[in-house]
């Protein structure tokens, strides 16, 4: 035990905290427990009086009254030393004794909650049904657990992580239920270190880097204009702020499915102002300093949360866009934002309020958990209660995972990672073989199935629940079509090809006519997914090829040496002139079709059949011959009237024109008597400051 001089200066501070009406009874129950509990030491190596002191301090805090932090200091006095209900009662009264009744467990019953599960029911039983006697049980109960879990470090891995699990499953969602919020945030964070300590560390960090950069924020950019809107309105007001807790941030992300970098809403500006209408005038004086968030603002004051929590909440875009949540509030309000319940004994006579609605639920919740026949029946029923609208549940490893209610085990597999999503082949929920649309239940134990054959199935989209889960299974199945669409357009592509009678650049333009596209991996996916592009595309080349039969294209004759005068025709792809290079190939049913050397389709015909080519030197007849020419020209009207002015010496008819912010693409098809002239004008074009490019096509 502790020197005296300690031991008196710590008695003090504790009646400090007590009213004085009630400080002998608190002083009373300090040294009877001291003494009860002499000679006794915690795994710490600490006297053991020292925890029992350190929950009344807390229950004091909290304003609880004398009766409640004398039980507060006596709570173990009954199980953990000779000390009998029947002495505290003479000693400190009925009220006293049944406290420390209702904190002490039912040791007598080892029946459990089942594999995995860490509480006795009749212990939790026992307590909840006496908190629906008395709340100060639960309170009591609650700082006792706080301060044992905050002396985890010295015990063995595994009964470390099992009370913090603990604690997240049932006593922080109780915390959570009576209000009790400063002890529900030291609860989450304290079992939040344990339970998931890798996380707890890479949050911790993040959360240390955020607290600097939020300091410096809102001290330049948000506090001093608010303060001088208040004062300019005439409205006194207290403002502070400070983060959210480390678990709840975490929370965030994992339920949302983002990196920690994503969560926005990391701290909180709170402002106390006197009157409940100030509330809603201070409402108005940030709307009109920054930008509401629509949805985000919400009424507790009108409508209070089930646990009595009451505040104006609203979300902003301030100074650099960033977002900042405020809750506006009064000092009573506070008070009850902060103790929860607890606020009751020092606005309402200091009486225990039985009959609020927390505790009406809570009776509820007794009648039906009285009835359960079996473990499981129990923890169904305490999960509704305490968390309705998640729940708990554990990898094979004994990890915990926060998830919807009405999840399955692929929303479990994503949770944990992508890939075990991806590769889910089924699952087994506390051992046994489920359907992967089965709903976990609070508590279970999930084990994912994987296969490398495995893949998402668009039949998962109909009973997952989490946003991730849909976000990912979509995801997978559009890489998946666009996969198959990618490689169908390759195979229309080249059909096209061969309906066109040109190479894939001849198709792609033509395509890019109808429908535009980055790249040849876009354009292939083009033509696999739109079937309607796709046959529009071959009625067009229908149509070439009838109008290159009915027409039959430039046909002229031409000498050729030994042979006299032939009939040939200009082939369409490359258009050549004479003075080209050419070469002639000789086609079925067409005869002899002259192409520019340079031509891939020529080149293509001679070697496949090289005995179809004959060798020719075109010379100027005369006549005019079509071809066609693309430039770039700088954007804007006056310079494209420039470059199409050059054009008055030739016949030239403009066939498209694609504007943009850095050229202008145009293209012509042009009639020339030979080469020459074309090269003549292409050097005039060239010499233009408009012209950006110039190509024959």
């Amino acid at each position: 035990m502790g020197s005296e001089d300690e031991l008196t200066k710590l008695k003090r501070g504790l009646l400090t905290l007590v009213p004085e009406e009630g400080r002998n009874l608190v002083e009373e129950a300090f040294d009877f427990a001291r003494k009860a509990h002499e000679g006794q030491f915690r795994k710490t190596g600490e006297p053991f009086f020292y925890h029992p002191l350190r929950v009344a301090e807390t229950v004091a805090r909290l304003g609880l009254d004398a009766e409640a932090v004398s039980a507060a200091l006596l709570h173990d006095a009954v199980e953990d030393t000779p000390v009998t209900l029947d002495e505290i009662e003479k000693r400190f009264g009925a009220s006293v004794a049944q406290l420390v009744d209702g904190l002490t467990k039912e040791t007598r019953i080892e029946k459990r909650l089942g594999a995995g599960s860490f509480y006795k029911m009749r212990d939790l039983l026992k307590l909840l049904v006496e908190t629906t006697k008395d709340p100060r049980v639960l309170i009591i109960k609650l700082a006792d657990r706080l301060d044992n879990v905050k002396s985890l470090g010295v015990f063995r891995e595994d009964k470390r992580r099992r009370i913090a699990q603990e604690t997240l499953l049932v006593f922080v969602p109780l915390a959570h239920r009576l209000g009790l919020w400063e002890i529900k945030r030291e609860l989450e964070d304290e079992a939040f270190r344990y339970a998931f300590p890798h996380e707890y560390k890479r949050v911790s960090a993040f959360m240390k880097r955020k607290g600097k950069d939020v300091d410096t924020y809102l001290q330049k950019f948000v506090i001093p204009k608010v303060e001088k809107a208040l004062k300019e309105h005439g409205l006194e007001a207290t403002i502070k702020y400070r983060l959210k807790s480390l678990y709840s941030v975490w929370r965030k992300s994992v339920e949302k499915g983002i990196p920690l970098e994503d969560v926005y809403d990391v701290f909180g500006v709170r402002i106390i102002v006197p009157k409940e209408r100030d509330c809603y005038a201070v409402l108005g004086i940030l709307h009109e300093l920054f930008t509401p968030v629509q949805g985000r603002v919400k009424d507790y004051i009108k409508q209070p949360k089930p646990n009595s929590y009451r505040s104006l909440h609203t979300t902003v875009i301030a100074d650099k866009g960033k977002y900042v949540e405020f809750q506006i509030r009064t000092p009573e309000m506070d008070r009850e934002a902060e103790v929860g319940i607890a606020a009751h004994w020092s606005y309402k006579e200091k009486k225990p309020p039985k009959d609020h609605e927390i505790f009406a639920r809570l009776r509820e919740l007794v009648q039906e958990l009285r009835h359960c026949s079996n473990p499981g029946e129990f923890i169904e029923g305490l999960k509704k209660s305490l968390l309705p609208d998640e729940i708990l549940v554990f990898t094979k490893d004994g990890d915990p995972v926060v998830l919807p209610k009405g999840s399955t085990p692929i929303d479990f597999a994503y949770r944990i990672h992508t890939e075990l999503g991806n590769r889910c082949a089924g699952a087994k929920v506390n051992g046994r073989r489920v359907s992967l649309s089965y709903e976990l239940n609070y508590g279970d134990k999930v084990e994912i199935i994987t296969s490398p054959d495995a893949r998402p199935s668009s039949e998962w989209l109909r009973f997952v629940r989490t946003i991730k889960a849909q976000r990912e299974i979509k995801k997978f199945l559009k890489k998946e079509r666009e996969k198959l669409y990618e490689e169908e357009g390759k195979k229309r592509l080249k059909h096209l090809c061969r309906l066109f009678r040109t190479d894939e650049e001849g198709v792609l333009e033509k395509l890019r006519k109808l429908r535009s596209f980055k790249d040849r991996k876009e354009a292939c996916f083009l033509l696999g997914s739109n079937d309607e592009l796709y046959r529009r595309l071959i009625e067009e080349a229908k149509r070439e090829r009838k109008n290159r039969k009915e027409k039959s294209v430039q046909e002229h004759a031409l000498k050729l040496e030994g042979l006299g005068e032939v009939s040939f025709r200009v082939a369409p792809c490359c258009l050549p002139v004479p003075g080209d290079e050419v070469v002639g190939l000789v086609v079925k049913e067409k005869g002899l079709v002259l192409h520019r050397r340079s031509c891939p389709n020529a080149k293509d015909f001679v070697k496949r059949y090289p005995e179809r080519a004959v060798p020719v030197s075109w010379e100027p007849d005369g006549k005019l011959y079509e071809t066609r020419l693309e430039l770039e020209v700088r954007p804007g009207p006056a310079p494209l009237a420039t470059v199409l002015s050059k054009f008055s010496s030739v016949e030239a008819k403009l066939t498209k024109v694609v504007p943009n912010r850095w050229a202008t693409l145009v293209e012509l098809k042009l009639k020339v008597k030979d080469a020459r002239q074309l090269e003549k004008l292409k050097k005039s074009l060239n010499d233009l400051e408009e012209v950006v490019s110039l190509r024959r096509l």
